[in-house]
This record gives structure tokens, C-alpha cells and sequence, in this order.
């Protein structure tokens, strides 16, 4: 909980719309790929694990095109994952499940 308030922190003070609305210097993309994740409610903090760590989204909803007719649709503010009706560990969602599409409601 206390990682999910810095991320809020975080994509409140040093993201925006703005022409200038990226801190810093967007290193081939690599703020810029924080903020999509941080905005989605996980992110890859041990890319090689093939794990991402959990938090909450930030938007409403959105539908990933997974390819090959998956998508992966997210929805939801809290801080329990559900993916396809089954609670998953608060902490971490497998990059396997994920890509396997589905419905992942954050409660």
C-alpha cells in the first residue's frame, strides 16, 4: 500500500499532458514505459523474473490487443487483483496469466 501511494505520488508530480510533462529525460522510452505500467497497476520491477508487481490502476478501464484475437481488458481501483473470476496474490501477477487475456478487475 505504501508503493501504491509513491506511484500515485509519483505519476501525480511528475507526469501531465503538458509539452514538458515528462521529468527528466525519457531514456529511450524507459519513463514513459513506467508511466503506461504505473497507469495499468503493475509493473515488471524484476523484468527476468517473468513477474510484475501489483498496485492499482489508474485509469478506468482499458483493453490490451494481446494478438492473436487475446486481449487482456482491466478494470477497477483497488488493491486485489481478480484475473478471469479468481483472486490472485495481492503482490504479484505472472506474465504467463497475463497473456493469456481475460478480465483482470482490480477490487
Amino acid at each position: 500500500e505504501k508503493g501504491q501511494r509513491l506511484r500515485e505520488q509519483i505519476v501525480r508530480q511528475f507526469y501531465s499532458t503538458r509539452p514538458d510533462g515528462i521529468v527528466g529525460n525519457d531514456d529511450v522510452g524507459q519513463m514513459s514505459a513506467w508511466l503506461v505500467f504505473a497507469l495499468l497497476g503493475f509493473y515488471p520491477a524484476q523484468p527476468f523474473s517473468g513477474t510484475y508487481v501489483t498496485g492499482a490502476p489508474q485509469i478506468r478501464s482499458v483493453v490490451i490487443d494481446l494478438g492473436d484475437g487475446r486481449t487482456l481488458s482491466i478494470r477497477g481501483h483497488g488493491l486485489q487483483p481478480v484475473l478471469n473470476g479468481r483472486p490472485v496474490d495481492r503482490t504479484r501477477l505472472s506474465h504467463h496469466d497475463l497473456v493469456a487475456g481475460g478480465e483482470l478487475r482490480f477490487q
